[in-house]
């Protein structure tokens, strides 16, 4: 079956001040297969689904368990962030070493948070990396594929903006109930701007 959860975040133009967090009703939207209807009793009676809330969370930070961590991961570091790609490479390189770099930069770009001139670096510093590779092209969208050993992810960024407009994880699912070419997982964003928050 497929499932799709939406998670509305307001963030404040002040981020200092509460960032509150809507979760809506999870939908079911696909089920699959002669036993579909059965097995998805079967997760549902085992697994318990998202629930709809609404949640504050002073200065834009979540607890989970004993971990405090900041829904925008790089806030404090944009200042002192390079905005020549090739530097910022170099500053994330030092402290993600490794092939994690790219997965870094990937991280701060995922919430389309960070100023303009920070993004357009980020994408130029991504372009740089031999494990980024350009797969698509369609008018504004292109689709960037990041592969590392035994995962690969795709990243449809708006050239025009620079905003991510979703995160695809294009693993085929393992049972061929699935329909070919639905990928196993899709995060899509979509940003707008309000004058309140619930």
């Amino acid at each position: 079956f497929q499932r799709r959860v939406v998670e509305v975040v307001y963030v404040p133009a002040d981020r200092a001040e509460d960032w509150i967090v809507e979760t809506r009703p999870e939908q079911i939207i696909a089920v699959y297969g002669p036993d579909g209807e059965a097995f998805l009793r079967q997760v549902q009676g085992e697994v318990s689904t998202v629930e709809p809330s609404v949640r504050a969370y002073p200065a834009g930070v979540r607890t989970y368990g004993d971990v405090a961590q900041p829904m925008d991961m790089y806030r404090d570091d944009y200042d002192e962030m390079p905005r020549d790609p090739a530097q910022l490479l170099a500053w994330f390189q030092e402290r993600a070493p490794g092939n994690y770099a790219g997965l870094e930069i990937l991280n701060a770009l995922h919430q389309n948070l960070p100023p303009a001139d920070v993004r357009a670096a980020l994408l130029g510093a991504l372009a740089l990396l031999p494990e980024i590779t350009l797969v698509a092209e369609s008018g504004e969208l292109a689709t960037i594929e990041w592969v590392a050993p035994e995962t690969r992810q795709q990243f449809v960024v708006n050239v025009r903006t620079g905003m991510l407009v979703s995160v695809i994880d294009p693993q085929r699912h393992p049972s061929d109930i699935v329909p070919a070419g639905l990928p196993d997982g899709v995060q899509t964003f979509e940003m707008s701007i309000v004058d309140s928050a619930p």
